[in-house]
């Protein structure tokens, strides 16, 4: 919807009449813009969604699955299989397109060392109505896959199906002889991978170091939550805690695909899949295995298909991952259970610490009181923003068909909390590509909204790094913390390897706050105005100065695409920084240290989710 210059004005004099943006509450700025916009709001979700409706989605797939082709004809072979799975989803399930969408994403599949993917497609593909005087080439294929996975007797059983198509074919006997002939022939032929298949890992989630923290399970022991009138509600140390120790393991609340990944990876792991198959009453949900489909229906897909299926047609591409986040959590509450809740739900001042917590005093991040109460730092954004996402909110709870006009203002007043909330809570949810001339690559594959990952406060010299084991946060220190000391996490980059200016101005814009940390108020330079080495003495520690240089000659050592830090040595580059910043945060300030501090974090990353 485009934003009308009159309308926000509009907007805009009826908030002041309440005072301060402040003092305003969600349902009141829900009831404002739907006074001045619901009607049009109204009708322009009617005919996005008539214009969805009216797409043809058979001519659809044939252009995705032409540009399969043509990326198949160019060796692009993981571009290629992305469109073919872009072709599966626009195709009518039990149709010929359908079928020929799964037959050539199977081939490709074959080329790649895929094999029982490809063996899966091909029981797909003629499952869809794939023309029947070709499928003896798909049982080929398949009994060629099985060979190359040493599954003989299944080998054997997809050539006679082979050749039992080719005996049903209307064809001239001799024609039959001649293709049972190349079938035999094709199938004792070697298969040589066209493309080097990747090597995925995607781990548990490790153990939280000094056991689970009673008050809030996804901390570890050694970390409390806190509050204060400058920080708010935050975590810090409850003990000494060292480089290396885990300090929060914490599983998603709700997590959704970033859109560019939902033709590539599944919607429920979030693990790249080369074999997705799309849920049968939505063509956005799209899933790698039976069992990854069946936890989603039951914990949240059930309720969200649907409704998702709306948001897709109404919603732009820019607000659709907070709005997909928004219904996958009221989802898994349960609509009715939100509904429930918010009716019952009072604006009373609580308990700024506690605010969350079960009637136990569990901080739970699997607690939608936890979800519900998050900051969200309202009265800090510019109010045209406010107003874009009061009619995001009008608009994308009109996708869960409230027949109660009273409920439905309350759950696009929880709407609009919950997208400005997703601003400064949602955390982004990776995969670590290794190997090549930058080492380390990171791959946003979606986000989450954790509950106890949202506690940390933003520095330019964190304390923590945090990594994705599947879809699971995991927060580790990077160097010693003193008992008492704040947990920082950092929203930007590290003050060494970005200029002050430019991380105020990222942190301004998207978060709404100055960062007044330690390395933004003393003004810290960039890496390499650093010292190189530590400036006091290491020669005192006779054990450390050995430990610093065999540091320092693995990372000097180590190939350009590989990294310094390895399980041989991290033992070593943990006691170098955690002996240095027991000595005080100026002692990293070296270029040496910081350099060590990365190489650190790199390693970290490639423990959790983490592609070869």
């Amino acid at each position: 919807m485009n934003l009308k210059e009159e309308d926000f004005k509009l907007f805009e004099r009826q908030v002041a009449t309440g005072g301060k943006q402040q003092n305003v509450s969600y349902q009141r700025f829900i009831e404002i813009c739907q006074d001045i916009a619901g009607e049009e709001i109204g009708q322009e979700f009617e005919k996005l969604l008539a214009a969805a409706s009216g797409k043809d989605k058979l001519a659809q797939a044939e252009t995705f699955r032409k540009l399969g082709n043509d990326l198949l004809n160019l060796r692009k072979y993981h571009k290629a299989v992305e469109f073919y799975t872009r072709s599966v989803v626009w195709a009518p399930k039990g149709s010929s397109a359908c079928g020929q969408a799964y037959a050539n994403r199977s081939a490709v599949l074959e080329l790649m060392g895929y094999y029982q993917e490809c063996i899966q497609d091909v029981q797909r593909a003629v499952q869809n109505d794939y023309p029947q005087m070709l499928t003896f080439k798909l049982f080929v294929r398949q009994a060629k896959c099985h060979k190359e996975l040493k599954n003989l007797n299944a080998a054997k059983a997809s050539l006679e199906k082979a050749k039992s198509c080719i005996k049903e074919l209307k064809l001239p006997e001799e024609k039959k002889t001649q293709l049972s002939s190349s079938v035999e022939k094709e199938f004792n032929e070697s298969l040589e991978p066209k493309a080097r298949r990747l090597v995925e890992i995607y781990p548990d989630p490790p153990l939280l170091s000094y056991g689970k923290n009673k008050e809030a399970p996804s901390l570890s022991n050694a970390v409390s939550i806190s509050h204060d009138a400058n920080f708010g509600r935050h975590l810090t140390a409850a003990r000494d805690i060292q480089a290396g120790d885990y300090v929060l393991v914490e599983q998603p609340y709700a997590a959704v695909l970033a859109p560019e990944c939902i033709t590539t990876h599944c919607s429920h792991c979030m693990r790249r899949s080369y074999s997705l198959v799309p849920c049968e009453n939505c063509d956005w949900a799209l899933f790698c295995s039976e069992k990854c489909q069946e936890i989603a229906y039951e914990k949240y897909h059930k309720e969200e298909c649907a409704v998702s299926s709306k948001c897709f047609k109404v919603i732009d591409e820019m607000n659709l991952q907070r709005s997909c986040h928004f219904i996958r959590i009221v989802s898994t509450f349960g609509l009715k259970n939100v509904l429930d809740f918010l009716s019952k739900s009072t604006e009373e001042n609580r308990d700024a610490r506690t605010n969350g917590f079960s009637a136990d005093g569990i901080y739970k991040s699997d607690a939608f009181e936890s979800i519900f109460n998050l900051v969200t730092n309202l009265e800090q954004l510019p109010l045209l923003m406010v107003y874009a996402a009061c009619t995001i909110s009008i608009k994308l709870v009109k996708c869960f068909n409230v027949n109660d006009p009273v409920l439905e203002s309350k759950l696009a007043a929880y709407c609009l909390k919950n997208l400005v909330a997703l601003k400064n809570n949602a955390h982004e949810i990776t995969h670590t590509h290794l190997g090549g001339p930058n080492r380390v690559r990171y791959e946003v594959v979606g986000g989450g909204i954790f509950s106890c990952s949202s506690l940390c406060n933003h520095s330019c010299n964190p304390n923590v790094f945090r990594t994705n084991y599947g879809t699971a946060n995991v927060i580790q220190a990077i160097r010693h913390i003193r008992k008492g000391e704040q947990i920082f996490d950092s929203y930007k980059e590290h003050f060494a390897f970005d200029v002050k200016a430019e991380r105020q101005s990222y942190l301004l814009d998207h978060y709404h706050f100055r960062c007044t940390c330690e390395a933004c108020e003393n003004n810290w330079g960039l890496v390499q105005t650093l010292p190189i080495h530590p400036q006091f003495s290491l020669s005192k520690d006779k054990k450390i100065k050995s430990l610093y240089d065999q540091m320092i000659t693995a990372t000097f050592a180590c190939a350009d695409n590989e990294m310094p830090v390895t399980d041989s040595n991290v033992n070593i580059f943990l006691k170098v920084i955690n002996t240095l910043s027991n000595s005080g945060s100026k002692a990293l300030l070296t270029q040496t240290m910081q350099g060590a501090q990365e190489d650190l974090k790199n390693y970290f990353k490639s423990r959790g989710n983490c592609i070869m």
